[in-house]
């Protein structure tokens, strides 16, 4: 990883315009850091479709299963069972594979290892993560009975991972965190005996998951969806659509996350005077607290589930092998459950004040109250 930043502070000094000597003051640093590390959180099992299963060829697999057309069901000898012939050869025919997904799958990479269980491993696969952070601080002397000072500090953490496919759109994880923090204190010496000071203080937390950047805004029509559907789905919720295989098989698109600011906002009075034997001090403080929360799923444009209900033999039950089954309902664009996420959003903020007083009492040398 690099490590580079840099310090620097002294007075402020502009040449002909001011003279900050005694005055005024400045601090400011910066320090990055980049990060790549190996990252893989697929199973172990997981693929993506060969060459031969992107036309809708099985043949390979016909000793382990068989690809049934679902429009040659015919009742069973069981009430309520449907059973259905296999493809022919063990291939969808062309005529028969749907255009969306098609046009999906030119959004996943072809293998990178032999066979299908776990085709899709690379344990060099890198989580890129950026890191940034900054720090400015101002001093300022405006007499010699008060002082101020303010500062802001941001932090930036920004990764990439989990590109299985090597298309952000399917696969590409973005995680962030930001935070914000800035703080003016301000000091007065009111007399000999008494000193008042002023602070405000902000802090904002940012937590942001999901999809990379090529993921969102996205044009479902891309993908062959109708144009009256894509304009149904308001633009900060496109993405690349939720696509969930049953069991041991393709690689998903699932990404359940959100977008959650915490803020909090205080101002803070306090007043020290001395008064003979006694250190009197008295203060309050006002705090507002906030908390939002965005989902940023995938699913708020469109989930689609596949599993092998019409591609088994029997509407009644059927063992899969690999995900092949669920895999060839997703070719003939027959989705078991089909849905779209509307979630809901929460914005929730509080207050809380308080105040004090104290008194130190020095009653002797040997005792204090």
């Amino acid at each position: 990883s690099d490590r580079p930043g840099f310090t620097i502070g002294g007075p402020v000094l502009i040449p002909k315009l001011y003279d900050g000597k005694d005055k005024t003051f400045f601090m400011f640093g910066l320090e990055h850091i980049k990060d790549v590390r190996p990252r893989f959180d697929a199973g172990g099992d997981s693929w993506v479709p060969t060459e031969a299963l992107r036309r809708g060829d099985f043949s390979a697999y016909s000793s382990n299963i068989l690809i049934y057309d679902p429009l040659t069901r015919v009742p069973g000898s069981s009430a309520g069972q449907f059973v259905g012939q296999p493809f022919p050869g063990n291939v969808i025919p062309a005529n028969r594979i749907s255009p969306i997904a098609k046009a999906i799958l030119d959004y996943y990479s072809l293998p990178k290892n032999a066979g299908l269980a776990g085709n899709i491993t690379d344990s060099t696969l890198p989580e890129t993560a950026n890191y940034n952070s900054l720090t400015g601080r101002i001093d300022q002397k405006v007499s010699n009975n008060n002082r101020m000072f303010a500062r802001y500090s941001w932090y930036n953490r920004d990764s990439r991972y989990n590109e299985y496919t090597g298309f952000p759109e399917t696969s590409g994880t973005w995680f962030q965190f930001q935070s914000w923090q800035f703080v003016v204190d301000d000091i007065h010496v009111v007399n000999p005996t008494t000193v008042l000071n002023f602070r405000y203080g902000y802090n904002r937390f940012d937590r942001n998951s999901g999809q990379q950047e090529e993921a969102r805004n996205f044009d479902l029509t891309r993908l062959g969806f109708p144009s009256q559907y894509n304009a149904l789905v308001p633009e900060a919720n496109r993405y690349f659509p939720r696509l969930d295989f049953d069991g041991t098989t393709m690689i998903d698109v699932a990404f359940a996350n959100d977008f959650r600011p915490v803020t909090s906002h205080s101002v803070v009075a306090t007043l020290n005077k001395a008064w003979g034997a006694h250190a009197l001090k008295g203060g309050t403080e006002i705090r507002v607290y906030g908390e939002r929360s965005v989902s940023t799923a995938n699913a708020q444009a469109g989930q689609y589930a596949f599993t092998n209900a019409y591609t088994r033999q029997s509407s009644a039950s059927g063992t899969d092998y690999l995900g092949l089954q669920n895999y060839a309902a997703f070719l003939l664009g027959l989705p078991s459950t089909t849905s779209i996420l509307r979630a809901a959003e929460y914005d929730e903020h509080s207050i809380t004040s308080g105040f004090f007083v104290q008194d130190d009492w020095r009653v002797n040398d040997r005792l204090t109250l």
